[in-house]
């Protein structure tokens, strides 16, 4: 009787050592499987992004060759209604007549510029949109209405309308113009122009640290600390919306930064210094006073 009894448990053991194998093979073969689906899917993200980034620098780069038409053509037509007041003075009509023709040339040459602009800046919103979920977008209009509540003279940005060396930013809340200073989310362009930032919440004071530029911030105090060195900004910082805000423009120039606001289309294009990835020319813009 022990020799059949052996022999059965001998097959038992074989069985089930063949079943084990068979399982850790499966859940090898599935766990291969996984490991290849993720690296499918993070590869399509990437393949995905690269032509979107791509899309936003050349959109970026045609806006900022438009407006550097515009500003050419302009300082052409500056050039030609001068020499109209003084044709005029001295009483040549008919040569003034002869610019005035030209100079109603150049002011259709410049509306068909800017008219490209707008172009460019409408693709621009429409890659902006891919950025945000539809709960997203929800949130930052829900921001948008909130800000517009709490300060009466505030006019909010729209998404998108600020780049970094053209980089689009997301904000999960809107930047703003108030009392004629462009005011920012501080984390999510600090972050983007190279730098930490950290939040005391007991002293209410942000830090912003970038290679050896240290700037401290104390919400609603107009001083704050550059490299220890008290300096005075055009708004204080505020709490809106349960993020801190900036005036745009003291935190790019210190940490390096050009700023270029264009007032017709409400966009801010800012470019590194030191990378010598310059902005278009401030003078195409309507207005450069506004994005502080």
């Amino acid at each position: 009787m022990k020799k059949p009894i052996t022999l059965f448990l001998s097959i038992a053991m074989a069985l089930s050592l063949m079943g084990m194998s068979a399982a850790a093979a499966g859940k090898q073969e599935k766990s291969g499987a996984e490991d290849s689906e993720t690296e499918a899917s993070d590869t399509n993200e990437k393949k995905q992004a690269e032509p979107q980034k791509q899309f936003r620098v050349e959109l970026n780069e045609q806006k900022k060759e438009l407006q550097k038409q515009v500003s050419e053509l302009n300082q052409q037509k500056e050039e030609l209604e001068a020499q109209y007041e003084t044709l005029l003075s001295s009483g040549d009509t008919a040569g003034a007549e002869a610019l005035l023709t030209q100079i109603q040339a150049l002011d259709e040459q410049i509306q068909g510029v800017k008219t490209q602009i707008k172009k460019t800046i409408n693709e621009r919103w429409m890659v902006v949109k891919t950025m945000y979920t539809d709960e997203e977008l929800a949130q930052f209009d829900s921001a948008a209405d909130l800000i517009t509540q709490m300060y009466a003279d505030a006019k909010t940005l729209a998404a998108g309308c600020v780049t970094v060396n053209n980089n689009l930013i997301k904000f999960e809340a809107p930047p703003y113009i108030k009392g004629g200073v462009t005011l920012i989310p501080v984390r999510a362009v600090a972050e983007k122009l190279g730098a930490e930032v950290s939040w005391d919440a007991d002293t209410q004071k942000v830090t912003i640290t970038k290679n050896e530029t240290v700037i401290e911030i104390t919400v609603n105090k107009m001083a704050v600390l550059v490299n220890g060195v008290p300096t005075e900004i055009t708004l204080p910082a505020e709490v809106t919306c349960g993020k801190t805000y900036l005036p745009l423009r003291f935190l790019a120039e210190v940490l390096g930064f050009d700023v270029t606001w264009d007032g017709e289309n409400e966009v801010i294009d800012i470019s590194d210094t030191t990378t010598g990835e310059s902005t278009a020319d401030a003078t195409a813009a309507d207005t450069v006073t506004t994005a502080d």
